[in-house]
């Protein structure tokens, strides 16, 4: 895994993967580095506000946490419905 992002350091999937296991193992400072990175990358990417949201709550900052689960609604809300 860590080789994969040395050959795609700027992978935003590779990054979230990276950051959910920081996540698990409550190293949120790092976590939060990760995703930050791969929403530069994914601006629009929902599941990486959702992260990030909860990753601000556990570090405290509610206000920031409130911030990205409002963009992640507000970019759910215009996805595209699923096709039939």
């Amino acid at each position: 895994f860590e080789a994969s992002l040395r050959v795609w350091p700027d992978n935003a999937d590779l990054l979230a993967v990276r950051a959910q296991q920081h996540l698990l193992l409550r190293q949120y400072a790092t976590a939060l580095n990760d995703l930050l990175k791969a929403l530069e990358r994914s601006p629009r990417n929902v599941k990486l506000h959702e992260m990030i949201a909860v990753t601000y709550q556990q570090l405290g900052q509610p206000d920031k946490a409130r911030e990205h689960h409002q963009k992640a609604a507000q970019f759910r809300a215009n996805a595209s419905p699923p096709a039939l």
